[in-house]
């Protein structure tokens, strides 16, 4: 059954941001990712950090780029659980990089105490790491655990933010074979 939902989530996805056979390389949109690896491995970071489980919202929602992009990176992170302060550190950690012409990385961001609403970023590149700065819009009645609102996402995502290559990820604990639920998992 998870393996149906999983073909029909990819089929919706395909259809929804018009998908042909791409393939798959960074080494051209970062030729210096060595370099800012050593340069972030190498910078100590505090022992601990106090992060709220609000994330702070930045400024309406930049404009859509007027060019297309080689790459966008749309990540759905579904926060309303135990991994709430490890989805505004992951969103701290794409802010590190950020945006750039040739690749576009938009996030729609749901916490666990958000009352229901969620926040789509646009990423861009800031210094602060315990703080998110991107531009942001706030949504309502968010459900993060819908397809459909999955979707809305990503055809977002590709319509503000087009591109020739997409990467969409689901980011969440995932319960893969488990039963958690009460669901018939052995077959």
């Amino acid at each position: 059954m998870k393996k149906n939902l999983l073909i029909k989530l990819f089929a919706i996805w395909a259809l929804i941001v018009n998908v042909n056979g791409q393939e798959i390389s960074f080494d051209d949109l970062y030729p210096n990712l060595q370099d800012i690896k050593s340069k972030s491995e190498s910078s100590a970071a505090p022992a601990s950090v106090e992060v709220s489980e609000q994330p702070v919202i930045g400024s309406p929602a930049a404009p859509a780029a007027p060019q297309e992009r080689e790459w966008l990176v749309a990540v759905f992170i579904n926060g309303r659980n135990d991994l709430a302060r490890a989805a505004i550190k992951d969103v701290n950690e794409m802010e590190s990089i950020g945006s750039t012409d040739k690749i576009a990385v938009t996030v729609e961001l749901g916490l666990i105490n958000d009352r229901g609403n969620s926040a789509r970023y646009f990423i861009q590149k800031d210094t602060e790491p315990f703080k998110i700065t991107s531009p942001s819009e706030r949504k309502t009645n968010s459900d993060m655990g819908s397809w459909k609102y999955f979707a809305d996402f990503v055809k977002w995502s590709a319509q503000t933010y087009p591109a020739k290559k997409h990467l969409i990820i689901l980011w969440n604990h995932g319960s893969g074979r488990i039963d958690i639920g009460g669901a018939d998992n052995t077959g």
